[in-house]
């Protein structure tokens, strides 16, 4: 018994056209942007930076909001 693995050129048209709103549907929704994070580890020298307050140490549990930089590093390499 053979089977035929042919689609109907309507079916084909149909299944490609939603292949194309699935596809463009997915690039065109934008990505949900990160507005705040928490520190769960410090690693060395580590400092938050908020927009409205001076530069201060950041400690574990620590809330990083909207506005807020964090500032990693401080060690420097001998030259």
């Amino acid at each position: 018994m053979a089977v035929s693995l042919r689609i109907a050129p309507h079916a084909a048209i149909r299944n490609l056209s939603l292949l194309g709103v699935i596809i463009g549907f997915a690039v065109s929704v934008p990505a949900a942007q990160l507005k705040e994070a928490r520190v769960t580890q410090v690693v060395k020298d580590v400092k938050l930076l908020p927009t409205d307050a001076a530069e201060r140490p950041a400690a574990v549990r620590d809330e990083v909001r909207d506005g807020t930089a964090v500032r990693t590093g401080g060690i420097r390499a001998a030259s």
